[in-house]
């Protein structure tokens, strides 16, 4: 039987925007910008949410109140060097955007828009960006996380707290293009930064000791993989409940020590920044002198390579880009487009590609 209830009243979904932009070139056309800002709200989503078990489904979809986005997109343009023979061009590109999360239907204030394992969720909150990430936090004392009488840290109850939010502060590329007579290099430069995703993988591969850091030798010298008889074990990090620091050693020879068995969620979040040489492009136009004999405008031949490079990321293992779609630990999901957003699980390495293409102009 379907555990989703259908509804035969729903509204459209709409959306109200307002936006103004401005462009300026100088120099002729060697220098310029573009600018916009913008707000769009948008109003009866249709979305999934939770209802009692007691009425025979799990959800019900429904017209789900008031989101509203602002930002600001800008792009620029400069002509450094240019003759007869050679011009350097570089294009800039800045995004900024804003969720807010204004309104639930009545009785909500919070939608869950998936469940992955460990108990971490995705979430809608009044008043919140869109796509919270909620689990289990640390227990703070003094802004340091807290350990208990047993050497391990204390953590929340619940899986309710705030561990991170999936929305970047804000991202750019920067475009070189160098052209001498029929030759041209372009290269792109991706950046992103902020917003928060949640490593399954590290959660599970610093349990099992698959990790680099869950080796090595202690503050004794010695490797904290031997028995604490032997002088093994570590000392975690941060203080006792009256503020002191922790002398506890802890043995770090059973599973989970670094791991989800004795850390809350919040201690596989990591920043989703990235600095990335997205792509690489080696153009060569042929002569106007040899197309006047085949009868076609324009022909390039140019090799690509894409993803390249990771030059920067905050990801211990993995590609930042690279999230749970579908399997890997994501357990549910509405149709809403963010199922698997913010949630690392089962990464691959990062694919490089490298083609050619020729393109013809008639």
């Amino acid at each position: 039987m379907p555990n989703t209830r259908n509804n035969a009243e729903l509204r459209p979904e709409r959306t109200r925007s307002y936006e103004a932009g401005l462009e300026l070139a100088f120099l002729q056309n060697r220098l310029g910008f573009d600018a916009t800002v913008y707000q769009q709200s948008s109003f009866d989503q249709i979305l999934p949410v939770n209802v009692p078990a007691t009425t025979g489904y799990l959800y019900q979809i429904v017209n789900a109140g008031e989101i509203r986005n602002r930002g600001v997109e800008v792009g620029a343009f400069v002509t450094p060097v240019q003759t007869e023979g050679f011009k350097w061009t570089v294009n800039a590109n800045f995004t900024h955007n804003q969720n807010i999360l204004l309104s639930l239907p009545t009785g909500f204030d919070n939608l869950q828009l998936a469940t992955y394992q460990q108990g971490v969720s995705l979430n809608a909150t009044v008043g919140q960006p869109v796509g919270q990430l909620r689990g289990t936090d640390y227990i703070y004392t003094n802004g340091q996380r807290t350990v208990g009488a047993n050497g391990q840290y204390l953590q929340t109850t619940t899986a309710n707290a705030n561990i991170g939010n999936i929305n970047p502060r804000w991202r750019a590329g920067i475009t070189n293009s160098f052209t001498y007579k029929a030759v041209t290099l372009r290269f792109l430069i991706d950046m992103r930064t902020g917003g928060q995703i949640y490593s399954l993988d590290r959660a599970y591969g610093l349990a099992t000791g698959l990790a680099a850091e869950t080796a090595g030798n202690n503050d004794l010298g010695n490797p904290s993989r031997n028995t604490l008889a032997t002088g093994g074990g570590i000392i975690q990090p941060g203080v006792m409940a009256d503020g002191t620091p922790n002398t506890v050693r802890v043995n770090n020879a059973d599973y989970g020590l670094y791991g989800y068995v004795h850390n809350p969620n919040a201690g596989f979040v990591y920043d989703a920044s990235f600095v990335k040489l997205r792509e690489v492009a080696l153009t060569f136009a042929l002569p106007s002198a040899l197309l006047s004999k085949i009868a076609v405008k324009g022909v390039d031949f140019s090799i690509v390579g894409r993803n390249l490079w990771i030059i920067h990321k905050n990801l211990p293992d993995a590609d930042p880009e690279d999230l749970a779609t579908g399997g890997g630990g994501l357990t549910t999901g509405g149709s809403n487009g963010l199922a698997g957003q913010g949630f690392q699980s089962g990464a691959y390495p990062a694919m490089r590609t490298i083609g050619a293409n020729i393109r013809l102009s008639f």
